[in-house]
């Protein structure tokens, strides 16, 4: 893997889902990763988790996407100035 991508995976308990918890968690995880210099993040996604694929989609983060096997891999920048991300 390149530097400056690091995965992440997270899970929210099914009691705590639909509270805004995993937005949160995402969005809490993309402020340290741009306060430690990370350039993006890589999360695979199985393609029926609706749930995470909204969080990751109203988030705001620019972000491309793959699909392989039911699975949906997604590349999130987090350079301010996406031109700046490196390839």
């Amino acid at each position: 893997m390149l530097p400056g991508i690091a995965e992440i995976a997270f899970q929210v308990r099914d009691d705590w889902q639909g509270q805004g918890l995993g937005m949160f968690l995402f969005l809490k995880l993309v402020d340290i990763g741009r306060a430690v210099g990370m350039h993006s993040f890589k999360a695979d996604v199985l393609g029926d988790n609706h749930g995470m694929r909204r969080v990751f989609s109203k988030a705001g983060i620019p972000y491309t996407t793959s699909t392989d096997f039911g699975v949906v891999s997604y590349k999130f920048s987090l350079c301010e100035d996406e031109k700046k991300m490196p390839i």
